[in-house]
């Protein structure tokens, strides 16, 4: 399921994203490597720097093309949207703040094309919600009812003020994607850190490389040579810094086995240890490490039918 968001920060941060990587494509393509292979260059008919500029040019295009998928992927797909239940829900008591001595509901939660129906017999001692705060409940094995999006949800899951839903194991809602960082987003979003970061690397490698190679002895060309070079290492810094920043704390997130939600919130679930590989896992999928970098669909480690418990054990 495709989603967009209408957020004027995060279209902005979206352009601004594209802007970059086109300016980035075209600064490099036309201003570093086509003028040393140009047929007036003193150096054009040397072989190898003529096989350099077209696998250059190759390679940097297939980087910025990966940044550009995984980064559609991750504005487009579903971080992971909790359904709102087809049936209405009455959470009066729990509007009001009272606990009803018999509750009995029958709800139906659908999740990506699972199905799942549970009878909530919260008269149950073991089983009544407890109230934490104004918008939250605290159900048994983790699950929570959101009192703005008015459903259940499964552990891990929070509300998005942004998105206006409950995500499942939200990370946080980055503007750069306009979109949340969820449980079925976030391979692409640090898929799109890491070729982003890559790109960077390989621009200032590019800038470097093309002045040796081509110093430039006219003065306007070495003007606009000069300003271009400038340009792109700046621009390589600042987002090289930011996505290098952002990607450690993912990787730190995932490490620790904790969102930055919950960091912030100081939340702690009680979960079973698990190796680094399998926490890795619960992220990129099922398929080959050697398959985690590309923007593919993946298949989850954690599916629904494995994920989704009764929490009421009924």
């Amino acid at each position: 399921m495709a989603v967009f968001r209408s957020d004027p920060c995060g279209i902005v941060c979206l352009l601004i994203t594209y802007g970059a990587l086109l300016y980035a494509d075209y600064a490099v393509v036309r201003h570093l490597v086509i003028p040393v292979m140009s047929d007036t260059h003193p150096l054009y008919d040397s072989e190898s720097v003529k096989l350099w500029g077209a696998i250059s040019v190759v390679i940097f295009n297939f980087i910025i093309f990966l940044a550009v998928v995984s980064h559609l992927r991750a504005v487009l797909s579903d971080p992971g949207i909790v359904p709102i239940p087809k049936t209405t829900l009455d959470f009066s008591d729990m509007h009001s703040g009272h606990k009803s001595p018999c509750m009995l509901q029958l709800f139906t939660l659908q999740y990506i094309g699972f199905v799942s129906t549970y009878l909530l017999m919260a008269s149950q001692p073991h089983i009544f919600p407890v109230f934490l705060k104004n918008t939250t409940y605290c159900l048994n094995n983790g699950w929570t009812v959101c009192m703005k999006c008015e459903t259940y949800r499964p552990p891990r899951a929070h509300h998005c003020r942004v998105c206006q839903r409950c995500i499942r194991r939200m990370d946080h809602h980055c503007p750069w994607i306009n979109n949340c960082v969820g449980e079925y987003n976030q391979k692409f979003f640090l898929q799109f850190l890491f070729y982003t970061g890559l790109a960077c690397v390989f621009t200032i490698s590019m800038v470097l490389v093309s002045w040796v190679l081509d110093p430039v002895s006219k003065r306007d060309l070495k003007n606009v040579k000069l300003l271009h070079s400038v340009a792109l290492v700046a621009e390589s810094l600042v987002f090289g810094l930011f996505v290098l920043a952002i990607g450690c704390d993912q990787v730190s997130s995932i490490f620790n086995d904790e969102t930055a939600v919950e960091h912030v919130k100081k939340e702690e679930y009680r979960r079973p240890p698990r190796s680094k590989y399998h926490l890795l896992q619960e992220v990129f999928g099922r398929e080959s490490p050697g398959l985690w970098l590309l923007p593919l669909q993946f298949n989850p480690i954690n599916t629904v039918a494995e994920n989704v418990t009764d929490p009421y054990g009924v």
